[in-house]
């Protein structure tokens, strides 16, 4: 008896889906964009059991003004959401989550009247959230901004076993005699100001457990970070790795005395800040930074360090805005460099024939270079590509270089740099056999070129920030940015 066409069709689906253990496919859509993985979904329910819960790796959690929260069907329908997420099914996959709450609720009262309505909605919303944050065991790293952490979501905090980021936005920490958090990094930002410093500060010190935490990093210049010195110089050693700071902070009384208590520090960062006194040279201890291997941060205390020998990358700035530098001060600084840099950054009013010459012959392994000009004029309009003078310095930089990034300001002739080829020729294989990455950045337009790509180009609005130094250009990706 002849078998039907439906008979005869081969049963590929399902058998060669389940030729492949499950925790393999779940491997396998974790590295799948979520743009293609909302695709992989749809193909079978296999699939869509596998890779649904990697749609929801990085999760977000938005509570915001008084429209929204009016609306009686808000939080019913954030509670269904709230079940999906949480489910067995779904909650294993979250391993980033954001919260975020704008704007912060201020006061949080128990009564319900009409002018307490929306900010009631909003508490219970933020109390649904954290309520259900146990639920997410595999989360690694937590996003809080304007949250108040009172002791019940801090508790919550604590029941996430694998946390090892967290980063607080303009939040406000209650003290707590609960044990610190074994954190791994912890990222503070934008401290509250108008609420009690000292009570704040001890709240912070809650998520600091000084034998576990390996980044700090304190993006905040207020007099908060003054009293979380204080407090953490008393906690004896660190075991800190990175430790990042703004300006203010390292004119503190308290900061060689921390740096002291850190003998395993490998990464300092400086943020540069305008309140800045070239004067404030800090006295370090003869043990102090000993192991450190990279450097952000000003002159005066590069010139403090006892120990430059594992220094690998640098990254310099001066006393003028932003934290430009003269050349003559960093001429006077390059004796002090080691020669065997991997990477370099530094911003300047004008990169002169002198400074690059005396760099450049200075480094024989330079890997990577970052420079911020801040007056860098027109002349290649003049010039021409090829003849322009910043090219020509760049073109004299070692041949073990594989990273080019210039800031500048004015325009850059794009439509020329993007036609004439003369950088891809000038920056190729036969004079850098290692370069992968060339970038210039200008007022209003920039040029990026990889060897074996085209060029690229972009225009855009570039603010005084981008002539600053980036502190983190060189950073361990470890509590980077969360």
């Amino acid at each position: 008896m002849p078998k039907s066409p439906q008979a005869e069709r081969p049963q590929f689906a399902t058998s060669r889906v389940q030729t492949l253990f499950p925790e393999i496919w779940a491997e396998i859509f974790s590295h799948v964009y979520a743009v293609n993985l909302a695709n992989i979904t749809l193909t079978c329910r296999l699939f869509r059991c596998l890779a649904q819960p990697s749609l929801f790796k990085n999760l977000i959690f938005r509570v915001n003004g008084r429209g929204e929260v009016e609306d009686p069907a808000y939080l019913t329908s954030h509670q269904e959401r709230l079940l999906f997420i949480t489910s067995d099914r779904i909650a294993h996959g979250v391993r980033h989550c954001s919260i975020k709450i704008h704007p912060m609720i201020l006061i949080e009262p128990d009564s319900l009247s009409e002018a307490t309505r929306p900010m009631v909605t909003r508490t219970r919303v933020v109390f649904s959230i954290f309520e259900a944050l146990p639920a997410f065991h595999n989360l690694t790293s937590l996003a809080c901004e304007s949250v108040r952490i009172n002791p019940y979501r801090f508790h919550q905090i604590r029941q996430l076993p694998s946390l090892q980021h967290l980063m607080l936005t303009h939040c406000v920490p209650s003290n707590t005699s609960s044990p610190p958090l074994p954190l791994r990094s912890l990222i503070l930002r934008e401290f509250v100001g108008y609420e009690n410093t000292t009570s704040q500060a001890l709240g912070y010190m809650s998520f600091i457990s000084p034998e576990h935490l390996h980044t700090l990093r304190i993006v905040d210049g207020t007099a908060m970070s003054s009293y979380l010195l204080a407090i953490l110089e008393t906690r004896g050693p660190l075991a800190l790795r990175v430790l990042q700071v703004a300006y203010p902070m390292a004119r503190s009384p308290h900061f060689s005395a921390i740096l002291s208590q850190c003998p395993d520090l490998e990464e300092l960062l400086i943020c540069p800040s305008d309140e800045f006194s070239p004067e404030a040279i800090p006295v370090l201890a003869d043990n102090a930074l000993a192991k450190l291997k990279h450097y952000a941060g000003p002159h005066s205390l590069f010139t403090a360090l006892r120990h430059k020998d594992y220094l690998r990358h640098v990254t310099l700035w001066g006393h003028m805005l932003g934290g430009v530098s003269e050349t003559e001060e960093l001429l006077e600084l390059l004796p002090q460099i080691p020669r065997h840099l991997e990477s370099l950054q530094f911003s300047v009013t004008d990169l002169s024939e002198p400074l690059y010459s005396a760099f450049w012959n200075h480094f024989k392994e330079l890997k990577n270079v970052r420079i911020a000009i801040y007056n860098y004029g027109r002349q290649i309009l003049r010039r021409g590509v090829s003849d322009d003078l910043l090219l020509q310095a760049l073109r004299r930089l070692p041949r073990s270089i594989e990273t080019i990034a210039v800031n500048t300001r004015f325009l850059w002739p794009v439509k020329e740099l993007s036609t004439d080829g003369a950088i891809p020729v000038a920056f190729g294989s036969d004079s850098f056999p290692n370069l992968h990455y060339f970038s210039l950045s200008g007022s209003y337009s920039s040029f990026s070129w990889s060897p074996g790509r085209p060029v690229k180009v972009e225009d855009h609005y570039q603010s005084h920030e981008r002539y600053q130094v980036d502190v983190q250009a060189f950073t361990s990706s470890e509590g980077a940015d969360i």
